[in-house]
């Protein structure tokens, strides 16, 4: 799963907590903040902060950093399992 992660709150906890019971590793690729600045200004918290509050998640078994917003495409392509971009919203 990718994201910004800027300001962290429930329904990303919840998203993570999600994509991991579809597999069993959660890869989760952090967008860096000069893409966050090119789609929606500038972030919050910078790129170190961000992975710091990521990797604290306990459903989170790896992060790639710097990662572009369909990550999970290469991924997908080297590896083999399920994986998660999104889940539908209820």
């Amino acid at each position: 799963m990718d994201g910004c992660f800027d300001m962290m709150h429930y329904g990303h906890a919840n998203a993570m907590r999600q994509a991991k019971a579809l597999g069993d590793e959660l890869v989760l690729g952090l967008i860096p903040d000069s893409e966050i600045l090119m789609a929606k200004g500038p972030p919050v918290m910078n790129d170190a902060e961000r992975k710091t509050m990521v990797e604290s998640v306990k459903w989170v078994d790896e992060v790639i950093e710097g990662a572009p917003p369909a990550c999970l495409l290469c991924v997908a392509a080297a590896t083999s399992g399920m994986l998660s971009t999104r889940l539908p919203s209820r």
